[in-house]
């Protein structure tokens, strides 16, 4: 039997560690660069001091934005590790160039994040290390134009590689960012040709930095193939899991049966009725399905936390690591559900378990369907049971549309 004191608290302080770690990392990575920077600019103590409180006002911000609304963008990126090491190349050539000019490469920070997280990510990075290159970088009296090449770009940047999802996208997106390099640069250099030959060895670090982003772009098409290719062939097997483990004679099945008629006939109802919620807004169906088949099945063991019982019982049987936290996350007083099939087995629940208590107490054709429908939903919402799966209120109100249209059939 695996010992488990309480797995809801183990896996909230895990995502506590991993938040706090990521902040720990992305200060220490800030910080430094900021303070070895100076150090080769030639700064003094007092104004590398200053830059360095004028960096973590910075990094503040920017953590603020993967803590907001009480939950994480971290936990939604899809690639944390690249992009931790992403981030770090990025201020190591911040660093470097303070001595030696590294071009544009240093925005690859920025580049990652908007092809593996969108715009929004790929914006606060990149306002944080235009914020580190102001610092570093851009000494009183030295010339803008250089800046403003990088501003630019900067933006064209995010909103490319925002649209690349497939190597068909490649082509176009590259030639889109080579071009107005090209006359950005001649642009910020007046159309001096004089001036812009003096300046080679810079016109030769930027389209380097260019060469950089675009091989970035194909690696990341190559990674998202490959990863699309393996979720596939997981996604297989996980169904079949789950179909498996809902079948009529699966042992743990008839145990339940066996133990409580009237616990089999409700964990019947909110199965299918996840099931079919799920189906019309998109999500796992047969996720929900044996969610909801086993959201109460700790039960059996007569112990006082029927959830923890349930998470027990499913690891014992080798439930997938999915099946298992829609059983922890499902009530509403345990954790709070993470993905969508969880809110749907919790949604369901409610709505089942209400209906039943209000035709026990005689009270059920007093309240309406959509009323007792649209009261569930408001109280869910009210006490944030859905905000760290990350629905759409669209989603929310095509799920409370099914609800009252099936639910009661």
């Amino acid at each position: 039997m695996i010992n488990m004191r309480n797995i809801g608290i183990i896996q909230t302080l895990d995502e506590q560690k991993g938040k706090k770690l990521f902040s720990v990392y992305i200060y220490i990575a800030v910080i430094l660069s900021t303070v070895i920077g100076g150090y080769i600019a030639g700064l003094e103590i007092m104004s590398i001091l200053r830059n360095v409180i004028i960096s973590v006002i910075g990094v503040v911000t920017y953590l603020e934005y993967f803590h907001k609304n009480n939950s994480s963008m971290l936990f939604r990126m899809n690639n944390i590790r690249g992009y931790c090491i992403a981030f770090a190349l990025s201020n190591i050539l911040l660093v470097v160039n303070c001595g030696v000019f590294t071009g544009m490469a240093w925005l690859i920070g920025a580049a990652f994040a908007a092809i593996f997280d969108g715009i929004e990510h790929a914006a606060v990075t990149y306002g944080i290390l235009m914020l580190q290159y102001m610092i570093l970088i851009l000494m009183p009296g030295k010339d803008i134009s250089i800046f403003i090449l990088y501003a630019l770009i900067g933006v064209v940047l995010i909103i490319l590689f925002t649209q690349i999802e497939s190597m068909k996208t490649i082509p176009y997106a590259s030639a889109v960012l080579i071009i107005l390099t090209a006359i950005l640069f001649i642009a910020l250099n007046e159309f001096d040709i004089k001036r812009i030959l003096h300046n080679k060895s810079e016109i030769v670090m930027i389209f380097i930095s260019d060469a950089v982003f675009i091989s970035l772009a194909v690696l990341s098409c190559v990674y998202k193939e490959n990863q699309k290719d393996a979720e596939k062939q997981y996604k297989m097997l996980l169904q079949k899991k789950l179909m498996n483990v809902i079948e009529a004679d699966y042992e743990l099945v008839k145990k339940l049966h066996e133990y409580s008629a009237p616990l089999f006939i409700h964990s019947i109802k909110v199965s299918m009725l996840s099931r079919d919620a799920a189906e019309a807004v998109g999500a796992d169906m047969f996720l929900a399905q044996a969610g909801g088949m086993y959201h109460e099945v700790g039960r059996i063991r007569n112990e006082k936390d029927y959830i923890k019982a349930g998470i027990e019982l499913a690891y014992s049987y080798g439930f997938p690591e999915e099946l298992i936290s829609v059983i922890r996350q499902h009530s509403t007083g345990s954790e709070k559900p993470k993905s969508i099939e969880a809110a749907i087995v919790m949604l369901s629940d409610c709505i089942i378990s209400t209906s039943e208590y209000l035709e026990k107490t005689g009270d059920r054709q007093a309240v309406s369907d959509e009323k007792l429908i649209e009261s569930i939903f408001k109280n869910r919402i009210e006490k944030g049971n859905l905000e760290d799966t990350y629905i759409t209120d669209e989603k929310i109100e095509s799920l409370k549309k099914f609800y009252i249209e099936n639910a009661f059939e």
